[in-house]
């Protein structure tokens, strides 16, 4: 799957990167990093809920993205729905020309 193509109308485009992202996490390194406390995505759920890249934000989001607010959702949100829809997570980089250099 491909980054989706943002045109730069997205309505994130000029947002403060930090209402999509929990600002302070525990287990890092460990396999088990979860958010020390829950935040509030309201404006982010808002910012999404009007946006013509919502859909295409999503499904990348469903599929590459771990952490942060993508497409309307939580990185909670599409963990479960990664479990019940049977889709694994794909990390973007896996096969991008940075990490096939990094492994020579």
């Amino acid at each position: 799957m491909k980054y989706p193509e943002f045109d730069g109308t997205q309505n994130c485009v000029n947002a403060d990167v930090e209402i999509f992202f929990y600002e302070d996490w525990e287990g890092e390194g460990t396999g088990a990093r979860r958010p020390k406390n829950k935040k509030d995505f309201t404006a982010a759920k808002i910012m999404c809920s009007t946006c013509p890249f919502l859909e295409p934000c999503f499904l990348w989001a469903l599929h590459h993205e771990r952490y942060g607010f993508w497409g309307g959702t939580t990185e909670e949100e599409r963990a479960k729905m990664r479990t019940v829809k049977g889709i694994e997570y794909v990390n973007p980089l896996k096969d991008s020309l940075y990490v096939k250099r990094k492994n020579r």
